[in-house]
């Protein structure tokens, strides 16, 4: 078949392959006077052949390469970007203040709700050569890109290329506030790798260098540069680098470049439900560690840092990029010689909050951890720093008492974090209680009197005075080994009395009446009941023991140490 078209002014019979080659080459166009056989000239479009050569990814794709139109959305990027690194790139108050609020900082993104962080730190740099070495990048690749794909795919790309960089830094990299473009350039470079990959036969030679392998060896020798490299975001790297690439896999360089903008307004809406996403859930992102105080377990957010908290104690803080603290976490344990009073505990942690503001507002409810009762406090109060500002401060502080040990945990926030509720309930959550470190040192050992009671000890300074006496079974038997057992139980008889006690000291006394000379077991006896606080009860047992036994030195001596009754200038025969 020949088809008759007007080329270069003449009119020429070409076969049907001279015809698609003067097509691909631009010398026959859509409206060139074409004729088969002795029909009438029509418009080369109007043709079957004609279409199935335009209508190509290789034919859009140089349509879309060799048309002429100014780069303008990768301009306006990289313009947004200068103008921000000279709006907040001053040394005043207030730039300083709004280039720490388009920093990228986990705590204020999950504590504040702030999560335009995750787009706007790409627009921040922190000096010349950054956002240059940036920009530098960003123009190279970005006009390229937009030549074969448009500027819708432009925004797009940015988008998702900055949200996934911001995410994974603030996941895997919570303690490194971020700024920079970085991120996004890498999305860039792998979107050239990828378009490259896929449209390698359609791309002029001219253009290869800037899309395909070659693009793809430079991305990854530059990502590897930047992890060998301290201080440098490689989380943001690698989180643009593969929203880049997935992102490039849907993108399609046609002439007509509204093609990619369903794919943009997608990219868009999928990054807007990421960023409510982490409004609303952001917190379970974050990494936590177990923390622990003697006796207590808890989970605090690995990024902070060690500190004193409000509550008396040791914990960890979190402060703003400006180094203003924000949050306090809190776990501490305190032991002492005898039972914790609950309201004195209490007393105590409300007291500490009081000295930093007399008219704070406090409620005050009972709560409960693995079986322990306890107290919660919440607080509202006005903190005031060194320097004269007074910040409104909001406090939930649970004190748990488990006989001689004092658990306090304790969160303090300012109020202005709206978001600091549902973190506070994620470390809540894995609150738990567990034997005190005393008591781990001391297992239970069967087959030691020594070892039991060194556990049995830690119990009852725990406040487990039943299973701590329970370790002496023996003690209501016969012969010398129940003597030692009821002995080793009658020691953990303590000022704070306890009526578990009661059982062992009526079998002490029990014994004593079946065998009145066993001064060993008499005078474990009377220091239980002195423990109890009943000198009595003391005292007469010593005499019972002298009716027996006048000249015993060991009665003697005890009866000497026995304390005078009030009143009376000798003790009463």
């Amino acid at each position: 078949m020949l088809i008759h078209a007007l080329v270069d002014g003449t009119e020429r019979a070409l076969l049907l392959s001279d015809f698609e080659d003067l097509v691909r080459s631009g010398r026959i166009d859509a409206e060139t006077p074409v004729r088969v056989g002795e029909a009438a000239p029509v418009p080369a479009r109007t043709l079957s052949v004609y279409r199935d050569v335009v209508d190509t990814p290789a034919a859009h794709f140089r349509t879309a390469w060799d048309r002429v139109q100014a780069p303008w959305a990768t301009a306006l990027l990289c313009g947004l970007c200068v103008r921000s690194f000279l709006w907040v790139g001053g040394e005043s108050e207030w730039t300083a203040a709004m280039r720490d609020a388009m920093t990228r900082s986990s705590s204020d993104i999950v504590l504040r709700g702030e999560v335009s962080r995750l787009l706007s730190y790409a627009f921040v740099h922190s000096g010349a050569g950054h956002i240059l070495s940036n920009l530098a990048f960003l123009l190279y690749i970005g006009v390229s890109l937009e030549r074969v794909a448009g500027p819708w795919a432009i925004f797009g790309l940015w988008a998702v290329s900055s949200a996934s960089g911001g995410l994974l830094g603030m996941w895997f990299a919570p303690d490194r506030p971020s700024v920079g473009a970085s991120g996004v350039d890498y999305g860039f470079l792998a979107a050239a790798a990828v378009i490259g990959w896929r449209w390698l036969d359609l791309i002029p030679a001219a253009a290869r260098t800037r899309f395909g392998g070659a693009m793809l060896l430079f991305t990854l020798y530059s990502f590897w540069g930047g992890v060998q490299s301290a201080g440098v975001d490689s989380w943001a790297h690698l989180g643009g680098l593969l929203a880049g690439g997935v992102y490039a896999a849907f993108v399609k360089p046609v002439a007509n470049v509204r093609s990619n903008l369903r794919l943009t307004l997608v990219s868009v809406a999928l990054v807007a439900v990421a960023l409510v996403g982490v409004r609303g859930v952001g917190w379970r992102m974050l990494p936590v560690e177990v923390a622990s105080a003697d006796g207590v377990v808890a989970v605090r957010p690995s990024w902070w840092s060690a500190g004193w908290t409000e509550a008396g104690g040791s914990g960890w803080a979190e402060t703003t990029g400006s180094g203003a603290p924000i949050a306090a976490l809190g776990l501490t344990t305190e032991r002492r010689g005898r039972d914790w009073a609950p309201g004195v505990a209490v007393g105590d942690v409300l007291a500490l909050y009081r000295e930093a503001d007399p008219w704070l507002v406090a409620a005050r409810s009972d709560v409960v951890l693995d079986e322990v009762p306890g107290t919660a406090l919440d607080l509202e109060w006005v903190k005031s720093s060194r320097s004269g500002a007074r910040v409104r401060m909001v406090s939930h502080v649970e004190i748990y008492v488990r006989g001689h040990y004092r658990h306090v945990y304790s969160w303090d926030a300012r109020r202005d974090l709206p978001d600091a509720a549902g973190f506070l309930a994620r470390l809540r959550g894995e609150l738990h209680l567990r034997d005190t470190d005393a008591l781990a040192e001391h297992p239970a050992d069967t087959s030691s009197l020594r070892g039991r009671t060194l556990r049995a000890r830690a119990l009852y300074e725990l406040g487990r005075r039943t299973e701590a006496l329970g370790l002496f079974p023996g003690g209501s038997g016969e012969g010398a080994s129940g003597a030692a057992e009821l002995m080793a139980a009658l020691s953990l008889c303590t000022p704070e009395w306890d009526l578990a006690c009661a059982p062992m000291l009526q079998r002490a006394e029990s014994r004593l009446d079946a065998m009145p000379t066993d001064v060993p077991l008499r005078a474990a006896l009377v220091r239980a009941q002195l423990a109890r606080g009943d000198g009595t009860a003391a005292r007469a047992t010593v005499n019972a023991g002298l009716a027996r036994n006048p000249a015993d030195p060991a009665l003697i001596r005890l009866k000497e140490a026995l304390p005078v009754p009030t009143g009376s200038g000798v003790l009463p025969e």
